[in-house]
């Protein structure tokens, strides 16, 4: 993958014009989500749905297909090693690395 930056002002562009897109990149890319948590703290969140680096699902309550709302967007944090929804609103940037 380039290396490729999406600022908030793009990002929020992007999800507006086509809401799969980041979808699409996440599942073919780990990359480095910037987000800013609700209490206001900032961090870089290394994310992925690439099928290769996600857990095998055991739960019932995992693979029941939840819906997440369309201003979040649920991702596999590959340094903490669990799974993270977040505010789509609250995605500084996305960088590739």
């Amino acid at each position: 993958m380039n290396d490729v930056t999406y600022t908030q002002e793009q990002l929020q562009k992007v999800l507006v014009n086509d809401s799969n897109h980041i979808s699409n990149l996440l599942q073919t890319h780990e990359v480095v989500l910037g987000y800013k948590k609700l209490d206001g703290t900032e961090r870089d969140v290394r994310a992925t749905l690439k099928p290769d680096l996600l857990p095998e699902v055991t739960s019932p309550v995992q693979t029941g297909g939840a819906k997440v709302k369309d201003t979040h967007v649920t991702v596999y944090d590959t340094e903490k090693m669990n799974w993270r929804t977040l505010i789509v609103a609250n995605i500084q940037y996305i960088r590739s690395f």
